[in-house]
């Protein structure tokens, strides 16, 4: 697993120091976590959660961010959340109204 994320955050170019600065752990704790080595379990769940963002980010967006620009990369994860939230509240108001057509008055 560990040799695919180093393989994964290299193909995407995405350095480790941008996943820290994310994460807000420092980029030592990310190198030990990319090489399967022990860290902490708060900054392990940390480094998860930016992967797992990083990755619904380049999955769902056409263009990315410079992943080595700490900013830019936030501002697109945090639009990509806002976008999803949106979308998830659109589905549910159709479900809802849906919902309210099916049932007898």
């Amino acid at each position: 697993m560990s040799e695919s994320l180093h393989q994964w955050l290299d193909q995407n170019g995405i350095p480790q120091s941008t996943v820290g600065a994310l994460a807000g752990v420092y980029d030592c704790d990310v190198s030990r976590y990319v090489r399967g080595l022990k860290i902490p379990a708060k900054n392990a769940a940390s480094i998860a959660r930016v992967i797992a963002e990083l990755r619904e980010l380049i999955e769902l967006s056409p263009a990315r961010p410079d992943m080595r620009d700490v900013a830019n990369v936030q501002r697109a994860i945090m639009a990509m959340k806002e976008h999803l939230f949106v979308i998830l509240r659109e589905q549910q108001a159709e479900a809802d109204s849906s919902d309210a057509q099916l049932s007898p008055a």
